[in-house]
């Protein structure tokens, strides 16, 4: 939980440390210096930094799905609402005990569209299997269908992570879904952005993927955003192609299709370690998205 004493002047050095969150907040299509402009839905909004976040840079409403009832039970317990400044009792924030995947297809059904879609990855390995596979189903290709009917034309889904694994096999998964609609690898790597945070952090790399291909002022404004934060740019539509993680610059210019890039990993896996590791992206009937363990 973050402790917070309710003043809005009092959010932006709370959220100040995460520079990682901050910057896919501070490029996505929401705030204005008129007004709140934009909506956003968290999956997993835990204690409170995505509405924070979604506060801090302008968002006119965040929807949060948690699936797990005691924390929304215990942010709005009264000694607790004294700590986090009644965050989940903001006007702008609306928080539901609901699993993710269920949240957005009745937000689909309803006709409700979102400016961001953004998930921080947490992975409940102390939670229990069960849990751990329920948070699997948030991260499947089938799930990525879904966030993408939820979002406005130039919205953009977000994924923050821990491994440069995940970041390899949601960027895939992103891309197979793109190109089941008819968008090629190369024309689909100009709707998606990477970041990474060099130093010490529970999260240290972002992928952010909008609707439709970035434009330049976006790209623009993504480097400047990382410079003040000293953050370092994966891959930019345009402006960065950084192969230091993975050879994501082959999927922008055709040298590598998404079954060439996943095989490529599986063989540097197997030559680097003598063991594959296998990013391939998961379907709802196969939703081990977080076992980036090896291949036999």
């Amino acid at each position: 939980m973050v402790h917070w004493d309710g003043r809005r002047d009092r959010i932006a050095p709370l959220v100040a440390h995460f520079r990682l969150s901050g910057w896919a907040f501070d490029v996505a299509p929401i705030g204005g210096a008129a007004a709140p402009r934009g909506d956003v839905l968290a999956i997993g909004p835990g204690g409170g930094l995505d509405a924070l976040l979604a506060l801090q840079y302008g968002a006119r409403r965040f929807d949060g799905a948690e699936i797990n009832p005691s924390i929304v039970a215990l942010m709005s317990e009264p000694s607790y609402r004294e700590k986090n400044g009644a965050l989940y009792q903001q006007p702008e924030v609306h928080v539901a005990t609901a699993e993710g995947r269920a949240f957005a297809r009745e937000a689909i059904a309803a006709g409700r569209r979102y400016d961001v879609v953004f998930l921080a990855l947490a992975k409940t390995a102390t939670a229990g299997q069960g849990m751990a596979m329920v948070e699997a189903f948030i991260y499947t290709t089938n799930a990525f269908e879904d966030y993408l009917g939820l979002l406005t034309p130039e919205g953009q889904r977000t994924v923050v992570v821990d491994d440069a694994i995940l970041l390899a096999r949601f960027t895939v998964t992103a891309l197979s879904v793109l190109r089941k609609q008819g968008i090629p690898e190369p024309a689909a790597m100009a709707q998606v952005a990477m970041m990474h945070d060099p130093r010490p952090s529970p999260y240290v790399f972002a992928l952010v993927v909008q609707k439709s291909p970035f434009t330049a002022a976006q790209t623009e404004v993504m480097l400047a955003k990382a410079s003040e934060r000293k953050l370092a740019p994966i891959w930019i539509p345009g402006r960065v192609a950084s192969p230091r993680f993975c050879p994501f610059p082959d999927l922008a210019d055709g040298t590598k299709s998404i079954e060439q890039f996943v095989a490529f990993t599986r063989e540097e896996g197997e030559r680097r370690s003598g063991t594959g590791i296998d990013i391939s992206p998961c379907p709802d009937d196969r939703p081990f998205v977080l076992d980036i363990g090896p291949t036999t």
